[in-house]
This record gives structure tokens, sequence and C-alpha cells, in this order.
């Protein structure tokens, strides 16, 4: 029993995995915006450039595309990966807006250690959809791909004369990438016709994908430390009143863009040439190319500056959520924290039902503990756990005589009441016993 309230203790710290929640409604006067930024390093921005966002918004893809035990085929889609990236499908992939840095400044300020915050938000989103039908256009008809060129960009792989290409098409919503054999070793600009082989290989063999700025949900897990998304999707959103042109006026600088894309889908064309995360590699390195450049672009002090309503705008269907680590509220729980409560209360009730109730009768040991003088018990100290004494102890009876009325009057005289007490001596005490002998009646 004296062990219980510990082994109790301890058996219910290790029932974790409960989440306690509580909603959270900001104050009225908070600027609580969205938009086309990202989560700051801090107080120095020195990295905080086009090329180290490519990189950054990246890595949660490739963490996952390098695993060649999971298939993007048997995915659920979308599929939330990073802080912002959302793969719609194999061939589609969305960069959503996120808090401005004053909006999540606040909400870390109010974060508690081991507290998450989950937030739910309407949010603008840079989207780029695979186009297979504007690919075989591109492929087939000469016209349509003298009027939609621009310029291709190549940088070369360092494999089997292999180079990664991209051409922004013609009004800027829209771009071809891949990888063909090249003529070229180094980083060059490839003009049409001038440029015919490589121009026609790349022609051939590039992707197309649509960029659009699109209506999406996300939901973030926020924690003093980092910004995860966890959920969303971009289906079914009215885009009626979006810009377009943050697409069409940012397209990626490519001597930015390429060296980076170089590490990651460039791969695609030696060691992972079968893997079947090529595609969604390329439609989630589309969208982050573009996504980079216009944050780039738009950060307050850098770029040209400029602004667009949907780029930058109040939180829309916002839904905050506390979430805390607890106990897990399983039946094995309430049966731990019960049983302390269930044997108090069971003691109690045992303890009242047989106060008054004998616990034997004549004379024993019983009798003994009834009777003891309370004041001699201190000559015990230490044999309940030992069970042995410091000393000898001897066991002491006198007589206490006390006078009784009797009769209803009282009138009778009194006559003795003798009680017999019972009194744990010392050695040097014996003296005080008093004689009984054995098998003699005392009245």
């Amino acid at each position: 029993m004296l062990a219980l309230p510990l082994g109790l203790g301890v058996a219910y710290k290790r029932l974790l995995g409960g989440v306690g929640f509580a909603y959270i409604k900001p104050p009225a006067d908070l600027d609580a915006t969205y938009g086309l930024t990202y989560p700051s390093l801090g107080d120095s921005n020195s990295m905080n450039n086009s090329v180290f966002e490519l990189f950054n918004c990246n890595a949660g893809f490739f963490s996952v595309a390098w695993n060649d035990s999971l298939a993007p085929n048997i995915l659920k889609y979308p599929v939330p990966l990073g802080y912002n990236m959302l793969l719609l499908q194999e061939d589609a992939a969305a960069l959503l807006d996120l808090q401005s840095s004053q909006h999540l400044g606040w909400i870390r300020s109010q974060l508690r250690p081991n507290e998450t915050w989950q937030i739910t938000a309407t949010v603008n989103a840079t989207v780029a959809r695979q186009n297979k039908t504007l690919a075989q256009i591109m492929q087939e008809d000469d016209s349509s791909f003298a009027s939609a060129f621009t310029w291709i960009d190549s940088f070369w792989l360092f494999y089997e004369s292999m180079s990664l290409s991209m051409m922004t098409l013609a009004g800027g919503q829209a771009c071809m990438i891949g990888t063909q054999k090249s003529s070229y070793f180094n980083a060059v600009r490839l003009g049409y016709p001038y440029d015919g082989e490589d121009v026609e290989d790349f022609r051939q063999s590039a992707l197309v994908f649509n960029l659009s700025r699109e209506v999406c949900t996300g939901i973030w897990n926020i924690t003093k430390e980092t910004v995860n998304l966890v959920g969303g999707d971009c289906k079914q959103m009215s885009t009626a009143y979006l810009s377009q042109n943050m697409i069409s006026t940012y397209p990626p600088f490519t001597l930015d863009t390429l060296p980076v894309l170089v590490h990651s889908i460039g791969r695609f064309a030696s060691t992972y040439q079968n893997s079947p995360w090529q595609l969604p590699a390329y439609a989630s390195s589309v969208a982050s190319s573009w996504w980079a450049r216009a944050v780039f672009m738009l950060t307050p002090g850098q770029g040209d500056g400029l602004h667009w309503p949907d780029l930058f705008y109040p939180a829309e269907n916002e839904i905050i959520i506390s979430m805390i680590p607890t106990l897990n509220a399983s039946w094995l729980l309430y049966l731990v924290l019960s049983i302390h409560p269930i044997i108090t209360i069971s003691a109690i009730l045992v303890t009242a039902t047989f106060y008054s109730t004998p616990m034997g009768n004549g004379f024993g040991l019983i009798s003994i503990l009834a009777g003891i003088d309370a004041s001699r018990l201190h000559l015990l100290h230490g044999a309940a756990f030992s069970g042995n004494l410091a000393q000898p102890v001897n066991l002491g009876f006198r007589f206490i005589e006390q006078a009784e009325l009797v009769g209803p009057e009282h009138d009778e005289p009194t006559r003795p009441n003798l009680t017999l007490r019972y009194s744990l001596l010392q050695r040097s005490e014996a003296g005080e016993m008093i004689g009984l002998k054995r098998k003699e009646l005392y009245q």
C-alpha cells in the first residue's frame, strides 16, 4: 500500500499521446495578413534571395522524392510538403501564400513551450499544371512554336552531353522545361532557328506547364521554431478576382534557377531516369521557380516593390486552434486514475460501517490493544518495520477505580467501578505491575 501512490504516479505519466484543444481568437486590431512571402530567417536577411528560397521551398519535396520505397501513385492527394507546397496531383503543384512576418511574429509571441497552433485559412497560391495539349502543339506545329518562342536558357548537366533547359512562352503564363542532348558545355542562351539541332531536341522532349494564381485552402502547424503545411486543397475555388500579373511580370531568372534545378530535377536525366517522381519533380520545380522569384522581387526593400491587391491581403476564413500535448484519454488512463480513489473510499466506508463492531471476544491481544496506555507506545518505536524491540518491554496491569451512581434517582449509594488498564513498562518499572494469578476471576 505504501508503494501504490508511487506506482500509480509512474503509470499515468506513461500514458501520453493525447492532445488538448482550444480555439484562439486574435485581437481585433491585429494586422492578420497573408501574402507572397516566406518564413524569415530572422534578423539577418542576407540569404533571403530567390536562390535560397528555391532551395528551401523544394527541400520538403525532394526529401520524399529520393525515397524509392514511396511511389507518387499511391499517395492521397493533395500532399503537403515543407512550409507551403501542395502536390495537387502527379502533374500539378501549388506554392501557397503564407502569414505575413507581422502575423507570424504575433503567433509565435503567444505560443507556450510544447504548444502548437493549427491555422486554417483561405489563401492565394502560385500553381503549375502540366498542359499536354499545348506540348503536342509545340512539338507538331512550327508556326505555333515560332510565335510562342522567346529564348531557351540551357545549363549543362555534366552528364553525357545533356543540358537542362527552360523557356518561358510568349505571354509569360506557360513554360517549357526538359533535358536534351546539347552541343554546348556551359550555360548558354539558345536562339531559333540559329541553334536548330539543340532547339529541336528540346522542343520534342520538353514538358509544358501552365502557371496561374489560384485560390486554395491551407492548414499549417506552427510552433516557435517551425512552420509546416499539413493539409490543403485548390479545388472548386473562384479565381475571377485574381490578377495574373505576378506570373507574367516575374518569370524565373534562369541564371539563378537552372543551376539549382540541375541538382534536383537534373538528376532524373541520369541517376533517377526511371523514377516515378520525375513528373511531380518537374511540376513542383516550375511552381517554386515562379514563386521564389516573385517573393524575392516583392520583398520590401528589394526588387521593384510592385504590389497587387491579391498579393498581400487580410486573413480570410482563418481558424486558429491551440494544441498542447497531454495524457491519452483511454480506458487505461481512467482505470489508473480511479484505483486510488476507489481504495480510499472503500477504506472510509469499511471504517464507518464496522467502527462499533468488536474485533474480537474474550481476553486476548485485541483486548490489550484496546485498553493500552497510549502515552507508553514510544517504547515500541521502530518495531513496526524491523519486528525487533530496542529494549525489553514488560506489560503492566492496574485497576482504575471510579465511583458510579446507581438507581433511577441516584439515591442509592455509590459502588466502585473498576477499569483495567494496560501499560508498557521498561524493566526498571516492573515493580508497578500487579500480581495476577492464572485462572482467577477478578471483578
